[in-house]
């Protein structure tokens, strides 16, 4: 059994974990293009019984591999990395993001703190609908339309009257 001191870099060559556990499958291309990974589980913050932070790369993304006692037999995902070819997002320091393929986001922006702007929070679609949390004020904007469904609706202490009926 060949033993992996560190970690390795590798890429994802599947998603589809035949028992559903959320692994994937890599390959190394340091070796051979036939030398490919068992399942590899994902290191990931909060794991656990049906809860977590779930993220998954796409197939072709770089990772960071260990091994288990480093046997290369049982490796497991410490994170994603960017390189020369995949950059991040962003390249501002003060963002805070999660950036979907399809161009969803969530934004936590800490820009240095000036005249009390703190900066903001705003969760935004790729279609351009958007909700951002700034300076003591919400946005909401959206692209077409924008439905509110509740019992009771009250805006400044004042109920506002529902349409009877889906609309």
């Amino acid at each position: 059994m060949k033993r992996y001191p560190g970690v390795v870099t590798a890429v994802v060559i599947n998603l589809q974990d035949p028992e559903g556990q959320g692994r994937i499958e890599l390959n190394f291309p340091w070796l051979s293009d036939s030398q490919q990974s068992s399942w590899a589980p994902i290191a990931a913050p909060m794991a656990g019984k049906s809860r977590g932070v779930f993220f998954m790369p796409e197939v072709g993304d770089e990772v960071l591999v260990s091994f288990e006692h480093g046997d290369f037999d049982h490796p497991f995902v410490v994170g994603f990395l960017w390189n020369g070819v995949d950059v991040p997002p962003s390249g501002d320091p003060h963002r805070r993001l999660v950036h979907s393929v399809n161009g969803h986001e969530i934004e936590i922006n800490d820009r240095p703190v000036s005249a009390g702007d703190k900066g903001f929070i705003r969760i935004e679609d790729a279609h351009g609908n958007k909700i951002e949390l700034a300076n003591g004020r919400i946005s909401i904007t959206g692209v077409s339309f924008i439905e509110i469904k509740a019992p009771q609706v009250v805006i400044n202490g004042r109920p506002v009257a529902l349409a009877p009926g889906p609309i």
